[in-house]
Order: C-alpha cells, then sequence, then structure tokens
C-alpha cells in the first residue's frame, strides 16, 4: 500500500521513487537488561532443623532447592515467593515457634528481607520473561492493513497491572498461576510492538518522502498561472484516491493502537514500584512508552510526519485550484 502510494505520486513528479534513508530505532532488551537484582536469602543445616516443626515452610524450602526448583522459570518465581511468604507467617505463628525468640527473630528477619524484594521479583517475573521479550520485539513485519489488533496483548498488560495493584496488602487475592500463564502465552502469540513500531516507521518514512517530494516542486510549472494541468490533476487523484482513501484511514487506526498500548503499558508501570535504570530499557521506554501527560518519542515523530505530509499537499493543491477539505 504504501510502495504503490510512493511509486504513484513518483511517477506523476517524474523523479525517482527512492524513499529516504530514515535511521531504524534499534533498541535490543534481553534479560540481562531487564532483569533486576534480588537479595540472597541462603539457609544453612541448622536453619531448617530448627523449623522441622513448619512442614509447609520446610517443604517449599525442599522444592526451591530441588532440581526444578532451581530452574524455576522466571514467570512462575512470584508467586513462588508469594507462597513462601505465606509459609513463612504460619511458621512465625506456630506455638513451637513462638517458644524461641531467636528463631522468631531468624524468621521475622527473612520475611522482611523477602518481602522488600517482592516488588522487583514481580518486575522480574514480568519484563524478564521470554513471553514479554518477544512481544517487544521488532524482529518482525509491520502491521498490515487487514490485521486486527491484539486484543490478547492489551488483556494481558491488563491482567498484569490487576496483579501489580495486590501488592502488598492482598497478595491473597492474586490470582492463580493457571491464569498467568494463560496470559503469558497470549503475550507470547504476537509480536505487537513490533508490528505497531515497524508500520510507524514505514508511515514515517512514507509521509516524509512523500513531503519532501512535494516541497521541491515548482508549483508554477506544475500549475501555471495557478489553473490545474492534466498532471495536477492526476496527482490531485493519487491524493484522493490513494491517500484518502486507502493510508489515512490505515494511519489513522495505527495511531489509536498505538495510543492503546501505550497507555496500558504506562498503567502497568506506574503499579511497579522497582525498573530497571538501565540506559537502554530507559531510553526504551523514552522512544516507546513515554509518560502518561508525555507521550513517546515515536509517537511525536508519526505526528509531525504526518501534519507536514499534509501541509505541503495542502500547499501544492491549493495553488493548483485543487484543494479539497483536508485534516490531519
Amino acid at each position: 500500500m504504501m510502495d504503490n502510494y510512493l511509486s504513484r505520486v513518483a511517477r506523476t513528479l517524474d523523479i525517482d521513487d527512492e524513499p529516504l534513508n530514515l535511521k531504524p530505532l534499534k533498541l535490543n532488551l534481553d534479560k540481562r537488561i531487564l532483569r533486576l537484582a534480588l537479595p540472597e536469602v541462603r539457609l544453612d543445616l541448622f536453619d531448617v532443623l530448627a523449623i522441622t516443626h513448619c512442614q509447609l515452610l520446610t517443604q517449599k524450602l525442599a522444592e526451591r532447592n530441588s532440581a526444578l526448583g532451581k530452574v524455576l522459570v522466571e514467570n512462575h518465581r512470584f508467586l513462588f515467593e508469594i507462597a513462601l511468604l505465606d509459609a513463612l507467617d504460619h511458621c512465625l505463628q506456630h506455638p513451637e515457634t513462638q517458644t524461641d525468640s531467636q528463631l522468631v527473630k531468624q524468621l521475622q528477619g527473612w520475611q522482611q528481607k523477602k518481602t522488600a524484594a517482592l516488588p522487583a521479583t514481580l518486575w522480574n517475573s514480568i519484563f524478564a520473561t521470554d513471553e514479554m521479550l518477544l512481544s517487544l520485539s521488532f524482529s518482525t513485519p509491520p502491521l498490515s492493513p487487514d490485521k486486527s489488533r491484539s486484543e490478547a496483548t492489551i488483556s494481558a498488560l491488563a491482567f498484569f497491572t490487576a496483579q501489580a495493584k495486590q501488592l502488598p496488602d492482598k497478595t491473597a487475592q492474586l490470582a492463580s498461576q493457571a491464569d498467568w500463564d494463560q496470559h503469558f502465552k497470549q503475550l507470547y502469540q504476537r509480536r505487537y510492538l513490533g508490528e505497531l513500531n515497524q508500520a510507524n516507521l514505514l508511515a514515517i518514512t512514507t509521509l516524509t518522502t512523500v513531503s519532501h517530494w512535494l516541497e521541491q516542486q515548482n508549483h508554477h510549472s506544475l500549475c501555471p498561472q495557478g489553473k490545474p494541468t492534466p498532471r495536477a490533476k492526476i496527482l490531485n487523484t493519487v491524493f484522493i484516491k490513494f491517500y484518502i482513501g486507502e493510508i489515512q484511514p490505515y494511519l489513522a487506526h495505527l495511531n489509536q493502537l498505538q495510543i492503546e498500548w501505550q497507555q496500558a503499558m504506562q498503567r502497568l508501570l506506574q503499579q511497579l514500584s522497582a525498573q530497571s535504570n538501565n540506559p537502554v530499557w530507559l531510553r526504551f521506554k523514552h522512544q516507546l512508552i513515554g509518560q502518561p501527560n508525555q507521550p513517546a518519542i515515536q509517537l511525536n515523530t508519526f505526528e509531525q510526519a504526518t501534519k507536514r505530509h499534509a501541509r505541503a499537499w495542502q500547499q501544492l493543491l491549493r495553488q493548483c485550484q485543487l484543494m479539497p477539505q483536508l485534516s490531519d
């Protein structure tokens, strides 16, 4: 669709149809960038022997130190830590624990460290995952006109936001691991941000190229005496049929989807008190996510390219007395 528009404008203007070479955005995120450091809480044999009366806690510790526990996937770690904290609380309430002040103090120390680490653990369980990384990947074709919005992606981001709201006092209301897994699966199924970003870059390149071509035109030779020529009329037909008829509705849809994704991600980030300070992530956030009152750079660039494109056409068509009713 974009190539067709470019080639028709170029052919009518009798110029080379090579689009401008705009530098694409390259931000390669990985788990090392997104994962936050967590405090180590280690127990020795004597610590474990002191809590043998707390079966729920010893069971969770055994799970954590088993072969499977040591390779626990990142998106399961948060709910495991919640279950471990619940087991710690039960152990603290046990009558046998209450008779040992030193044990109480030690368990409370573990509990405080684990509780303090929950925001970072939640961050890691959402962002330092294969599912989120794939969802944020740019390695995908742009969103095509016949492809619908990713309701699953927006739903997953809303789900994670709702779960983050349960911290720190409503952890009993957290959804089950099966529900988390279902939303991670939905997130994994589509590289939605990549589709939107690639479409955004393609649109910016196309609009900027056409704007440049139109701005370089000698309007007097195209429309002598300010009257439309056959070539100007063909150009007007290209504008109405291919830009107004095809591209403009697509761009409006793309803009709506970009805003929807950004707002969903902003709401999630607002609920997470632990955020990565890695410069790559901060640049990623600045470029593509933005703040509630400060749109992302990519969205501003898209808007500016759209307005410049409209102005270029307005100037040319006005001088050729072919000016229709335009909108940005």
